[in-house]
C-alpha cells in the first residue's frame, strides 16, 4: 500500500520551495494492478494506492 497526502496550493501559499508532498509506502510494481482512491479534505489531498504483487 502507498499513501499520498498532497497539500492543495492557494493564492497565498508559496510553490517555489516545495509541492507540500509526503508519501508514505512503497511505489508498486510496473507490472501490477493498482487500484486507488482520493479525498481531499481541507485542501490536503489523500491518494491510497493499493496492489496485489
Amino acid at each position: 500500500m502507498q499513501v499520498v497526502a498532497r497539500r492543495t496550493p492557494t493564492n497565498s501559499t508559496p510553490t517555489a520551495d516545495s509541492d507540500g508532498r509526503v508519501v508514505a509506502g512503497d511505489t508498486p510494481p510496473p507490472d501490477a494492478d493498482v487500484h486507488a482512491a482520493t479525498l481531499e479534505v481541507r485542501r490536503v489531498r489523500l491518494t491510497v494506492r493499493t496492489w496485489v504483487a
